[in-house]
């Protein structure tokens, strides 16, 4: 269990100076709108599609910063994961509308 938090907290560092970079890209005029919020759907589908993989194999995931254990709260790690596929979803209609 602590290898994959290891590697969820590795990702969600490696996730912010690439959402920068995205941004940084779009006001130096390398990149347009369009191509911005696609770059950004395409980040933000990968970490929900990972968060999500990771919440289902190790049955516990993060809500406002604690741990929900499917053990412990059932009730609010079946909402978790819902509130989950439905990021994923809307990152796909914006893969999807952008590209």
């Amino acid at each position: 269990m602590k290898k994959t938090r290891n590697i969820r907290n590795i990702l969600a560092i490696v996730s912010i100076p690439l959402g920068g970079l995205i941004i940084y890209n779009y006001q130096e005029g390398v990149i347009n709108y369009d191509e911005t919020l696609l770059w950004l759907s395409i980040l933000l589908a990968v970490l929900s599609a990972t968060n999500l993989i990771f919440t289902i194999y190790t049955g516990e995931t993060f809500a406002s910063g604690a741990i929900i254990s499917k053990l412990e709260h059932r009730g609010l790690y079946k909402i978790a994961i819902l509130v989950n596929i439905l990021i994923l979803l809307l990152c796909l209609f914006g893969v999807w509308k952008y590209s």
